[in-house]
């Protein structure tokens, strides 16, 4: 138990070493670590998720000097959430990933724990007007039709369905979406036009995965 109090208390106190005024733990980077390696003082200091994170606190806590720490994985941050709340640190946030706490009522309420608006940081990025903005800049050529807004929103409609599955399934730890090996193969990235959802395959492919193992029953 005396371990577990100088671990705390050096968690509340090394923003001094840092010369900061806050801590900010994160996901992201290729390497995940536990609480145990974190607090002896792993970390990545180079990923996007801390230059996501590091853009808002910029904008919302500009008055504050902070220090970003990546470590990969959520249920360690979650876990460093809990000493924070338990042992009222106010010099240690941290950040993540919403994805479905807040449908599943997972969430962790507490003015030091901040998520994501959306699933993750890459949906509260990326919108039609992202989208819009970053092909007028290569393409030096100014849209002035709507064609990618409807695109955009025709491609989050038809895509809602496996959305949905996912969410339906990542309560018991599962996922409609192979997110290991990285294909979406509800979705068809190569086409001669826009990318679009391919709604036949995907709902079958649904049933082929799930269905018959009776996850809907």
């Amino acid at each position: 138990m005396s371990s577990f109090r100088r671990t705390i208390s050096g968690l509340s106190n090394q923003h001094l070493f840092y010369n900061v005024d806050l801590i900010v733990y994160l996901e992201g980077g290729k390497t995940s670590y536990n609480k145990g390696q974190v607090y002896a003082g792993s970390y990545s200091s180079e990923t996007e998720d801390i230059i996501f994170w590091k853009n808002l606190f910029d904008r919302f806590k500009s008055e504050k000097k902070v220090k970003f720490k990546s470590v990969g994985s959520k249920s360690t941050i979650k876990e460093i959430a809990f000493d924070i709340i338990s042992r009222n640190i106010e010099t240690v946030y941290v950040a993540m990933d919403n994805e479905f706490d807040e449908v599943l009522n997972q969430r962790i309420c507490h003015s030091n724990v901040y998520y994501t608006h959306g699933y993750s940081w890459e949906n509260d990025v990326w919108s039609h007007k992202t989208i819009q903005s970053v092909i007028e800049e290569l393409s030096a050529i100014k849209i002035t039709d709507p064609e990618i807004e409807e695109n955009y929103k025709a491609f989050l409609s038809k895509v809602s369905v496996a959305v949905y599955a996912d969410a339906y399934l990542f309560k018991d730890s599962l996922s409609y979406f192979p997110r290991k090996n990285g294909y979406m193969f509800c979705v068809d990235c190569n086409p001669i036009d826009l990318p679009y959802i391919q709604e036949d395959g995907s709902s079958r492919n649904f049933v082929e995965r799930w269905g018959a193992k009776g996850t809907l029953a």
